[in-house]
């Protein structure tokens, strides 16, 4: 047994030094295959006076205003009229009459600043689906620029309903580098987003954090907040609609709470709130039960969870997350029941935190349905999960850097091999939590 565990870490130590190899030399070899390969790629980028880092660029131009005026202004003014052109694959598309605004919370404060885009009608961008608005992550407080991608492949892993894909390109805005973006579509109802198709689909948003802000809340059993995101309505009813759908959520919440599972079953999809748990909770996301927790219903069906959104702090990103305590991130702790790690040591007296997630953790039947879904989709992928991320630092991974350069980060290498290690930690952690036929006693 000793020697299969010394066997064993040799193993990842060989892995780890070839992966540390591979992104120290692959600057170099990309920059080779490229110039081998780009050919007529490379001369359409230089054409139009751009350079050919091996992944697609987004060139917006501004109607009526600056850069400087957009970034200085709220991030709910909207900008019509602009000019929109995407190269990929030695090709141009331009699109007109798209409209520029900002977006996010946090991350809209930041000198880097995210945005949204909408056209004029459903465009299909880098084969990802159709779509009128858009949005484009600036990964300002994600060194690695990777977290949500691996979420979101975490999530088609998983197997969570209308689960986003994104692709990274590079950014100008008025002739100016604005640097590396992960490119989205925005989370509504639409194809080829949450996709409910029939009369009273509901899309709310779970927003403890900012409660009121901008948008009305409706509150919840729990004294929690629910914003409407989107609603299809063929006649005027859409209030009668909300109605019902906060009476039904609210029948969740307090079946949870009096551990009533056949009740909580009725109205719950519980493979979606199994799903939306694992990846949440292997991601070690502080935000996923106090913002970007998305619930829909779709033609009065049962309420489903998802889908997942958000994963900027997530993954052990010490670096930006200082109001979080470090007992967050240990990779052999269950998130959901380490609520003072939030700060406060009862959930009960923490109204930033939903209580609905950590009172289902509480049932065993809700664990059993946890613990299956692992085994089924998530157990012994921790190799496919790296086998992407490496493909992507191959591929982002001059752009990375150009964007390092404008923005003076210059530790990305460093900050994918921990977040590896601490993947790798976290995935042991949960085959010996949920690996097995039985749950080992406590570990929930």
């Amino acid at each position: 047994m000793a020697k299969k565990k010394q066997k064993e870490k040799k193993r990842k130590l060989v892995f780890e030094v070839l992966i540390f190899i591979g992104l120290m030399l692959v600057a170099t070899v990309v920059g080779v295959v490229m110039w081998q390969m780009s050919g007529e790629k490379e001369s359409e980028l230089v054409k139009w006076g751009l350079p050919n880092r091996g992944l697609p660029v987004m060139e917006i131009n501004l109607n009526g205003v600056s850069l400087e005026e957009i970034e200085a202004g709220s991030k709910e003014m909207k900008y019509p009229g602009n000019e929109l052109f995407l190269y990929d694959d030695g090709a141009r598309v331009e699109y007109q009459n798209v409209e520029l605004k900002g977006r996010g919370n946090t991350t809209w404060l930041q000198e880097k600043k995210p945005f949204q885009i909408k056209f004029d009608r459903n465009v299909d961008l880098l084969g990802l689906g159709k779509a009128k608005k858009w949005v484009l992550l600036a990964g300002v407080v994600d060194p690695t620029y990777l977290r949500n991608e691996v979420a979101f492949t975490l999530a088609e892993m998983i197997g969570s309903q209308y689960n986003h894909r994104g692709e990274f390109v590079e950014l100008y805005i008025d002739n100016s580098y604005r640097g590396l973006y992960y490119m989205v579509q925005k989370i509504d109802i639409a194809k080829g987003s949450v996709d409910l198709r029939r009369n009273d689909g509901v899309l709310m948003e779970m927003d403890m954090l900012h409660r009121g802000a901008d948008e009305k809340c409706y509150e919840t059993y729990f004294d929690e907040c629910l914003v409407l995101k989107d609603i299809i309505m063929i006649d005027d009813g859409s209030e009668n609609v909300i109605e019902g759908f906060l009476r039904d959520f609210n029948k969740i919440e307090k079946a949870v709470e009096e551990g009533d599972y056949e009740t909580m079953a009725e109205e719950a999809d519980i493979e979606s709130f199994a799903v939306y748990y694992l990846i949440n909770e292997f991601t070690v996301n502080p935000d996923a039960y106090s913002t970007s927790f998305y619930v829909y219903r779709n033609n009065e069906g049962k309420i489903s969870a998802g889908p997942v959104w958000d994963f900027d702090y997530a993954l052990a990103n010490r670096g930006w997350v200082w109001q979080i305590d470090e007992r967050m991130f240990d990779p052999n702790e269950e998130m959901v029941k380490k609520r003072e790690a939030f700060g406060d040591d009862d959930i009960e007296e923490d109204k930033n935190i939903s209580r609905l997630v950590y009172y289902m953790m509480e049932m065993p039947e809700f664990r059993d349905e946890v613990e299956q879904v692992f085994q089924e989709r998530m157990k012994g992928e921790k190799d496919e999960l790296r086998r992407m991320i490496v493909s992507k630092v191959n591929e982002i991974y001059r752009a990375a850097k150009a964007d390092g350069e404008k923005w003076e980060r210059y530790n990305f290498e460093k900050e994918v091999l921990k977040m590896m290690r601490w993947i790798d930690k976290r995935y042991e952690h949960f085959e010996r939590t949920y690996g097995s036929n039985e749950v080992i006693e406590g570990a929930i």
